[in-house]
């Protein structure tokens, strides 16, 4: 079971919050709980180790079908968001793991929010 959840950058009402969803991500890094990268983020989520998948909005469509191919019959959760994270987990990449039910539980609850990222 995928879910998936698209989040837009156009928060009126928090025009301030811009960075907490990636500062969530930096925490989530600092702390090891986080999958960088497609192959990573598979194998953490195959495992049973992801509670969500981040995917950049630069991702390309044919790495998208790829990774929800994969993840098919994977139950995760995957939130694609409007930013290139990649400063805010150290690598240039645009697929994430969290690997942490609460890091995740808080990043799907500032979405749910209408935090921007």
């Amino acid at each position: 079971m995928i879910f998936t959840k698209q989040c837009s950058n156009n928060s009126p009402e928090n025009p301030n919050n811009d960075g907490k969803i990636l500062g969530m991500l930096g925490l989530a890094r600092k702390a090891g709980k986080l999958g960088r990268g497609f192959d990573e983020s598979i194998s953490d989520a195959k495992k049973g180790k992801a509670r969500c998948v981040i995917i950049s909005h630069e991702i390309s469509p044919k790495t998208e079908k790829e990774l929800r191919y994969h993840l098919s019959g994977v139950p995760t959760n995957i939130i694609k968001i409007p930013l290139d994270f990649g400063a805010a987990v150290g690598k240039a990449v645009k697929i994430a793991a969290v690997n942490d039910a609460g890091f995740a539980k808080k990043i799907i609850e500032l979405l749910d929010r209408g935090e921007q990222v």
